[in-house]
């Protein structure tokens, strides 16, 4: 009896260090993340200026793609997004995304 206890301690420990690693393998990923989308200079250095409106729908067929996205987003058509859970901004988001 002794010894399968011990064998569910050393296993406990080898699942609290791999989370723990992991816990803070994703909270340097978000914070990376994070950095990179709310840093003003890098948004604007990633924008494309040839674009009048400077609009992109993730299309990339030029302006007219564009500008027939933007057109046809105001007849109430439905919208899909796509959940990445890899770009949230903390890890309990990342956590509860990948869980849903």
């Amino acid at each position: 009896m002794a010894s399968n206890f011990q064998a569910f301690k050393i296993y406990a420990k080898i699942g609290i260090a791999c989370s723990t690693v992991y816990y803070i393998y994703l909270y340097n990923r978000c914070k990376k993340i994070r950095i990179e989308y709310t840093d003003f200079d890098m948004i604007q250095n990633k924008k494309d200026t040839t674009r009048p409106s400077n609009v992109y729908y993730g299309i990339n067929w030029g302006y007219r793609s564009d500008e027939t996205m933007e057109k046809s987003l105001d007849t109430g058509d439905l919208l899909f997004y796509n959940f990445d859970c890899n770009k949230c901004f903390s890890p309990r988001d990342t956590l509860i995304c990948k869980v849903q």
